[in-house]
């Protein structure tokens, strides 16, 4: 059994707030000088360049007049026939020039270096927020909801007889979403460099480097005050830190702004549990619990645990379960793969790896899928 910390980074902001979102962030919550260790962060100028070596990805390939098929052309160069194409990687938040680097990245930072690129071969990409479901990821023993972007290209003329979804093209890196007609915002540049610095801290936080993390949810927010799961953040980093009260406080901001995102009294009951504070701590949970949505995890690891002592139909009907929530998890279709196996059906155990497979979410998760595709099937 993995354990599970009692903490959600981020959400995908689709709650009505009863409230305005700020506009600025107010400075009383800042404590730098608990804070010393300061990152060199990269700044959102920098972060939207394109660099002499991404110019360079591109030269000696000759820019087709079309743009429906010059973007064709860009997203098959950059991710297919290059030498070395950039893959996705749920686990990877990293720059634009990084992901030169590292030859993958996130749908964050995919979708960024996509944008930039497109836009160096003169197309209009607009970076976007889809309300998606509520989506559940693990990272080690970390689960968390994600927001989720992609990147809307215009590749056509408007005009009396074209539609405008017919002008534009949705590039998406998240497998498995191209199916369905999720309710998409156009955000800015700014927004959604505050989303890397967010991601970056949360990492950080992960890691164990308050200080680091400190100064990139910092840097978030003053891009974007408006994003209650940077805040929310901040008070994760506030805690950690030992700045209780200072945690608390940016907790109860939150729950002015929006007192219906669950992960703030999440993390507020945390830190009331860990005070001492009996029953502010259950009343916060309670009010968690009753807006938390649904986690394929619980069932996934349920699973798991039926399926280790031969309760394979008990397994069977858990990962169903989590697939009725989250219906790419590509843990849940491993599970089912694993239930159909056990039962002798080889047939629908290939069918549930080999779509696992497709929608792995990290390099890692695929090799591991994989070896169990080849050693049991």
């Amino acid at each position: 059994m993995r354990l599970w910390l009692l903490l959600v980074l981020a959400l995908n902001g689709c709650q009505s707030a009863p409230e305005p979102r700020p506009t600025e962030a107010p400075p009383q919550y800042w404590q730098d000088a608990h804070f010393n260790d300061k990152p060199q962060l990269l700044s959102p100028d920098a972060l939207f360049e394109v660099t002499d070596e991404m110019a360079a990805l591109l030269q000696g390939i000759r820019p087709v007049r079309n743009k429906n098929e010059r973007l064709n052309q860009l997203i098959e160069w950059l991710f297919e026939r290059n030498t070395l194409p950039i893959r996705y990687n749920a686990e990877m938040t990293v720059a634009p020039k990084e992901v030169m680097v590292y030859r993958q990245g996130n749908c964050l930072s995919l979708s960024v270096f996509t944008a930039i690129m497109a836009r160096h071969w003169e197309l209009e990409a607009q970076l976007q927020r889809v309300s998606i479901p509520p989506r559940w990821s693990r990272s080690g023993d970390l689960i968390t909801l994600s927001q989720h972007v992609n990147i809307r290209v215009k590749t056509g003329e408007m005009g009396a007889n074209v539609l405008a979804d017919a002008a534009y093209r949705i590039v998406d890196f998240q497998r498995g979403y191209g199916r369905y007609a999720f309710r998409t915002k156009p955000i800015s540049d700014e927004v959604a460099a505050s989303f890397f610095y967010h991601n970056i801290a949360a990492n950080w936080l992960i890691e164990g480097k308050l200080d680091q993390s400190y100064w990139a949810v910092k840097k978030a927010l003053e891009l974007a005050p408006g994003e209650m799961d940077s805040w929310n953040l901040l008070g994760l980093v506030y805690r950690r830190k030992g700045l209780m009260k200072e945690a608390e406080s940016v907790y109860r901001y939150v729950i002015g702004i929006d007192n219906k995102d669950p992960s703030v009294w999440q993390n507020l009951a945390v830190l009331y549990n860990l005070e001492g504070r009996q029953q502010e701590a259950n009343d916060a949970k309670h009010r968690a619990d009753a807006l938390m949505p649904e986690n394929p995890f619980d069932y996934i690891d349920q699973g798991e645990q039926a399926l280790a002592v031969a309760q394979v139909a008990k397994a069977k009907a858990l990962f169903e379960r989590a697939l009725r929530i989250d219906d790419i998890n590509e843990e849940a279709l491993w599970g089912m793969a694993k239930a159909y196996r056990r039962l002798g059906q080889d047939d629908l155990a290939r069918k549930m790896i080999d779509r696992a497979i497709a929608l792995a979410s990290t390099p890692d998760m695929e090799r591991q899928m994989r070896q169990w595709q080849q050693a049991n099937l």
